[in-house]
């Protein structure tokens, strides 16, 4: 006799459509990274399997939309981003300063860093085209705040 497990049950047709966004995501980071492609099949490729981060964010605001919304749990997914953001922006600022340091002999000082990179247009490219100040693959951290920026507001309104 089959036993009924208890537990929440998985989507094992999103659990497959996470795994195929796996793959397309490494394959646009192969052809960004220079790999063996011919360039027409690395253009194709990277055309094809933009649509990735998109359905992880979709996969996501499903299954948080789906649970029980409160305003507490969207503000704890908002600082929760704030954080991740913070804890990047202070590594790849120590690694830009290092990488500079040792490959380029460059005198680069944290201070230096910041008045180079935090410029005006960089925040305004920043807050309008999810484009971090450096290293823009973690676009979707800040894609993700304006999700839940959104809900917040929705559900303030009670649409």
């Amino acid at each position: 006799m089959m036993q009924v497990s208890t537990k929440a049950s998985r989507w094992n047709s999103l659990d497959c459509l996470k795994g195929i966004a796996c793959i397309a995501v490494i394959l646009i980071h192969y052809n960004i990274a220079g790999g063996n492609m011919p360039t027409w099949i690395g253009k194709y490729t990277k055309a094809i399997c933009r649509f990735a981060v998109p359905v992880f964010l979709c996969i996501s605001g499903f299954f948080f939309v789906g649970s029980s919304y409160s305003v507490e749990k969207t503000l704890k997914k908002v600082k929760h981003i704030f954080k991740l953001l913070l804890a990047t922006s202070v590594f790849y600022a120590i690694y830009s300063i290092l990488w500079n340091n040792a490959m380029h002999g460059a005198k680069w000082s944290l201070s230096e860093f910041t008045a180079e990179t935090v410029t005006g247009d960089a925040l305004v490219k920043l807050i309008l085209t999810h484009d971090p100040l450096e290293y823009s693959h973690l676009w979707y951290l800040i894609a993700m705040l304006w999700c839940y920026g959104m809900m917040l507001l929705v559900y303030k309104e009670n649409r």
